[in-house]
């Protein structure tokens, strides 16, 4: 960690930084940023940084160039303003200036100094046009590392992006201490519907069937892209019950056969040896007539579908299946309708 040092450290290298500073001509008003930068250089080496302070902001807030920037950090430095003069520091380093430049292994060594004073926070996960709130009420943009150093103990960081929901994130701090948080900004809601504006015109529904006379009641409709959905999962349903139905069927038959098979072996003279590979017909009998059952259901439920998703006419009566199991040997199904 680099070596604390005091504001009267702070004001010895500030004053060693402005004898450099190139000296403007007097012609201009007292607006002009290079005069009120001289002006803050004659009060800095007065003594007087506060009175220092009100002309080097206001030398940055015209011109915001690099050079102001540096000494409005170096200004608030010996003041301790640490994160202000953190923040103005940075922006004086990221710019390009000659007198920045020439300056800058002094500037680096004032800036890391101050950070040694503040607390380290470190944003994942946010927007690259995020910003976050500063305790004035103004705003800054987060950097494009996502660190943001703050003045210690308690902070309340208001973070925001466009077209995102700001959200507020806690964190305790120590001076030179870290801290990282993740953030995820919420998207905001699309924007409802100007008041006011007409409902889109809905399609005229297509009538099935014959057209009721005039007042028999509401006309019945049918959807087409429905239909055809109903159509297409109908078809699948039934082939799927199909294919269920009939690996039913051939286990069903093998474990017959192997029932058989148990039934011969005991009637036989002389009785023939128990075959282990038939201990297992009641198994394969059972799980056979379950699918099969099953298969014989969902082939019958997706011609269903796919009956009612038909185009066309229908009859007054509408349509109607019935399925029932019928117990026996094997059991039989039956599938009945009418459309």
């Amino acid at each position: 960690m680099p070596r604390l040092v005091g504001p009267r450290a702070f004001r010895s290298l500030a004053i060693a930084l402005l004898i450099v500073v190139p000296v403007a001509s007097a012609a201009g008003a007292d607006e002009d940023p290079e005069t009120l930068i001289r002006q803050g250089v004659a009060l800095r080496r007065s003594g007087d940084d506060a009175k220092a302070f009100g002309y080097f902001n206001r030398a940055y807030e015209i011109s915001r160039t690099p050079r102001a920037a540096a000494q409005l950090g170096l200004d608030e430095a010996v003041l301790g303003r640490n994160a202000d003069a953190q923040r103005h520091l940075s922006e004086a380093l990221d710019g390009d200036d000659a007198w920045v430049d020439q300056n800058r292994a002094l500037l680096e060594r004032t800036r890391e100094t101050v950070r040694a004073h503040l607390g380290k926070i470190e944003l994942h996960g946010l927007p690259a046009d995020a910003t976050y709130g500063l305790p004035s009420g103004a705003t800054e943009r987060v950097p494009v590392d996502g660190v943001v150093w703050v003045e210690p103990g308690k902070v309340a960081l208001k973070l925001a992006a466009p077209r995102h929901a700001a959200v507020t994130k806690d964190a305790v701090l120590t001076a030179g201490g870290s801290v990282g948080i993740d953030v995820s900004l919420p998207a905001e809601a699309a924007e409802s519907a100007t008041p006011g504006t007409p409902a889109a015109a809905v399609p005229e529904a297509k009538e099935v069937g014959n057209a009721p006379a005039s007042g028999s009641g509401p006309t019945q409709s049918i959807d087409a892209g429905s239909g055809s959905a109903m159509r297409i999962g109908g078809l699948i349903t039934a082939g799927a019950g199909v294919a269920v139905g009939v690996a039913g069927l051939i286990l069903y038959l093998d474990g017959r056969s192997k029932l058989n098979g148990i039934e011969g072996d005991a009637m036989a003279t002389p009785p023939r040896p128990y075959n282990p590979s038939n201990g297992n017909y009641q198994t394969l009998g059972n799980t056979g007539l379950g699918m099969l059952i099953g298969g014989v259901i969902a082939a019958g439920a997706g011609a269903t579908l796919y009956l009612f998703g038909r185009p066309g006419e229908s009859t007054g009566g509408g349509a109607q299946v019935a399925v029932g199991y019928v117990p026996g040997l094997g059991g039989n199904l039956q599938i009945g309708g009418r459309f």
